[in-house]
C-alpha cells in the first residue's frame, strides 16, 4: 500500500520527530554524494545502487551511524533511491539521452525538504492540515497472487485503523480510485504505458523519462489524492485517459 502526507514540519512539538527525520535523511544524502565522489576519483566509475544500499546496512550498524535508523529502513533507502535516480538521469545526458542535467550535488538542510517511502511519503506545504492519499487496493485479487502473505499483513484492518485515527485528529483521507493505473502512468506526462508489467521495475515512458516503478506510482498517487482534495483532476492526466 502506498500512501502519501503533506506536513508541516514546525511549529508544534508534534513535529519535532518529523523534522528530525528530515535532518538525518539529508545527513545520508550529503554523505553518499561525498562517497559517490570519493570512488570516482579512487576508482573512476559510480558504484552502482545496490553496492550503496548495502554500504548503508552496514554503516546503520555502527554507533556513529545508529541515529539513521530513526529514519526508517524504507526512508533511508529511499534517499539511495533518489541519488541513483539522480546519477542515472547524469548518465542518459552524457549518452546523449535528455537534456543537460548535472551531477548529485550536497544539499543543504534548509534545501532538503523532505523523505520518502516505498509505501508511504511525507512532504510539507502551506497550512497545517495533515492530508493522506491511499490506494484502494483489490486485497482479493492481491491474496491470488500473494497468497496468505497479504492477509498476514492485515492491510484491511490497518485502513480502518487509518481511517479512525484521521477522523478523531482531524485529519483529511483521501483514497485513490481502485483501478487508477498509478504505476502505468508517467508522472511527467501523463501517458499511461499500458503494456507494463508487474515485474517490470524500470521503464522509459515515450517522452523520454526513466521511472522507477515504486516512486514512479508514489507520486501519481501523491498526486491524484491532492486533485482529490482539491476537487480537480489533474489536466495531463485526464487527457490521457480520455485518448
Amino acid at each position: 500500500m502506498r500512501r502519501t502526507l503533506k506536513y508541516r514540519l514546525f511549529r508544534s512539538k508534534h513535529d519535532r520527530h518529523l523534522t528530525r527525520r528530515i535532518e538525518y535523511a539529508s545527513e545520508i544524502w550529503n554523505h553518499f554524494v561525498a562517497l559517490c565522489r570519493r570512488y570516482y576519483r579512487l576508482y573512476g566509475k559510480y558504484p552502482g545502487y545496490y553496492r550503496l544500499k548495502r554500504h548503508l546496512t552496514k554503516l546503520k550498524r555502527q554507533r556513529r551511524y545508529q541515529h539513521w535508523n530513526e529514519v526508517g529502513s524504507q526512508a533511508a533507502q529511499m534517499v539511495i533511491k533518489r541519488l541513483d535516480l539522480a546519477y542515472q538521469a547524469f548518465f542518459d545526458y552524457k549518452a546523449g539521452k535528455r537534456p543537460k542535467v548535472g551531477l548529485p550535488r550536497f544539499k543543504k538542510r534548509s534545501k532538503y525538504s523532505s523523505f520518502t517511502l516505498t509505501q508511504a511519503g511525507w512532504k510539507y506545504e502551506g497550512g497545517n492540515q495533515i492530508r493522506i492519499g491511499i490506494e484502494d487496493l483489490s486485497l482479493k485479487g492481491m491474496q491470488k497472487l500473494w497468497g496468505r502473505k497479504v492477509s498476514d499483513l492485515a492491510f484491511g484492518e490497518f485502513v480502518e485503523v487509518l481511517r479512525y485515527v484521521c477522523q478523531q485528529r482531524g485529519v483529511v483521507l483521501g483514497q485513490v480510485e481502485r483501478y487508477y493505473p498509478s504505476s502505468k502512468t508517467c508522472s511527467r506526462c501523463g501517458a499511461i504505458n499500458h503494456k507494463l508489467r508487474l515485474s517490470d521495475r524500470r521503464w522509459r515512458c515515450a517522452c523520454g523519462v526513466a521511472h522507477d516503478r515504486d516512486h514512479n506510482a508514489s507520486i501519481n498517487i501523491r498526486d491524484r489524492a491532492w486533485s482529490l482534495f482539491r476537487g480537480t483532476v489533474r489536466p495531463s492526466i485526464a487527457a490521457a485517459r480520455a485518448a
